[in-house]
């Protein structure tokens, strides 16, 4: 970075000049999105808090928790049911990806396609939990100083949700799901983003989330292509995958402080 220079007909403001310099410098290394090596696009996610969980079931008696990044919470259930609403506060801010991983971003990593449905910008799928912890080892190896993981569930459905206490009222704007997918998968960014400019974040794919505590193991969340609309939920995580084709992910990357 550039020397900053105060003309000397502006010195008795220097102070204030110095704060707005230190405000600007604050500012650049927390940029509101970037893109980085290989076409990865990401988004700010601020920090704040949010009713988890489904608002169609009963409110639960349950704490509210500070979750810090990368943390996690959530109330004990079976994946395959509503989650009661409960209130969650992320602390820290982080970068999720607009969009999830594409098959060009996973050969320009791992050098293979998987995937059954082929095409650069259609979403990666066909993935395990073991092929996505290489990825993310590959990525960080060639992009130094950079942290990616996966997303915790709180970070997927804190940014899923983007503010909002109910489900999207047109999925048909903002998913590829088995009412309007024509069986098959789509290139990312093509339906609605939602309000914090993130793309697919129902349908389309299933995406791998992370359990802090566990990190052996995964969950998935979102809907697919496959899936009905029942299933295609910012809440609603299952405890079987159906349908080829229909299993991918989209990356974190922590902010700088």
């Amino acid at each position: 970075m550039g020397r900053f220079i105060v003309p000397r007909c502006y010195t008795r403001w220097a102070p204030a000049a110095c704060i707005l310099v230190l405000c600007s410098v604050a500012c650049q290394r927390t940029k509101r999105e970037f893109t980085n090596s290989i076409g990865m696009k990401f988004v700010l996610i601020e920090p704040g808090t949010f009713m988890k969980g489904d608002a169609d079931e009963p409110t639960g008696e349950t704490q509210a928790v500070a979750v810090p990044a990368g943390g996690y919470m959530r109330v004990i259930r079976n994946h395959a049911e509503p989650e009661p609403p409960h209130k969650v506060t992320l602390m820290e801010k982080f970068y999720m990806q607009a969009t999830e991983v594409t098959q060009r971003q996973w050969q320009a990593v791992m050098g293979n396609n998987p995937s059954q449905f082929k095409g650069p910008d259609l979403p990666i799928e066909e993935v395990s939990w073991e092929d996505v912890q290489e990825f993310l080892k590959k990525l960080n190896a060639a992009e130094k100083g950079a942290r990616y993981r996966l997303p915790t569930e709180v970070e997927w459905e804190y940014s899923a949700k983007a503010g909002q206490a109910n489900e999207p009222a047109n999925l048909d704007a903002v998913a590829w799901y088995n009412g309007n997918s024509s069986g098959k998968t789509h290139p990312v960014g093509q339906k609605q983003p939602n309000a914090w400019g993130l793309y697919d974040m129902l349908g389309n794919v299933w995406e791998w989330v992370a359990i802090p505590e566990d990190a052996s193991r995964g969950l998935v969340r979102g809907g697919s292509w496959f899936d009905n609309a029942k299933r295609t939920r910012t809440t609603f995580s299952p405890l079987i995958i159906v349908g080829p084709g229909s299993l991918g992910f989209r990356c974190v990357r922590e902010a700088l402080p």
